[in-house]
């Protein structure tokens, strides 16, 4: 996911489903890698003064729409267990 200009991959997604006692736990996680090329690497290259702010941004962003991908499993998943 996010490949870098030349092909390569930028960064990691992982997610990890694991039993728990009741149901199961799923745990979404993402790393950027070091020298990941990007938009958002782009910017904060070309704006050091605002990079801790693009930077930040970013991390909100992928932060929020991890949470809402893991709510919307859960809701779904719940919506279709037999009771």
């Amino acid at each position: 996911m996010g490949d870098r200009y030349d092909g390569t991959p930028a960064t990691l997604w992982e997610v990890k489903i694991e039993t728990a006692a009741v149901g199961c736990r799923i745990t979404q996680r993402f790393q950027h890698f070091p020298r990941g090329l990007s938009g958002i690497r782009n910017q904060a290259d070309e704006n050091p003064a605002g990079a801790g702010f693009i930077v930040e941004e970013r991390t909100k962003e992928l932060t929020d729409g991890m949470v809402y991908t893991l709510q919307r499993m859960k809701r779904i998943l719940e919506s279709t267990q037999s009771p």
